[in-house]
């Protein structure tokens, strides 16, 4: 298991995309935290409608925490099953549409809005510890 840290200066308001780390993983894995418990997934890795497995139930539960905090999003996936069908891309279409309102406060630009969870996706999945 990889170990995750995140200094406070990823999630200042003013770090552009260069200065904020999307993760620090020791194995250069996305690090997602989920109610404050760490989940790695392998840099590059990418789901779409049809991907199966445990990497998908980790994206299932982050969008399911997401919407749980942002109740107006639309975000929610339903049963957190590890498979991606259509509400975990409809729940990825929301999440990435939501992310782009609120991403200058994760000092990112936007991300795609696809419906696929790739890089962009990932990396905004790491930033989102939600504390508050």
């Amino acid at each position: 298991m990889a170990v995750c840290a995140f200094p406070m200066s990823a999630f200042a308001a003013d770090n552009d995309e260069s200065a904020a780390p999307r993760y620090i993983a020791s194995s250069n894995d996305y690090c997602i935290y989920i109610a404050l418990e760490p989940y790695t997934v392998p840099y590059g890795t990418v789901l779409s409608y049809g991907s199966k497995g445990g990497h998908v139930y980790t994206a299932q539960m982050k969008l399911n925490e997401v919407s749980m905090k942002e109740k107006n999003a639309s975000i929610s996936v339903g049963t957190v099953d590890g498979d991606f069908g259509n509400n975990t891309r409809n729940g990825t279409y929301a999440f990435q549409r939501w992310f782009n309102t609120v991403n200058s406060v994760y000092g990112m630009s936007e991300i795609g809005v696809d419906g696929v969870i790739g890089n962009q996706t990932w990396t905004a999945f790491s930033k989102l510890m939600y504390l508050f």
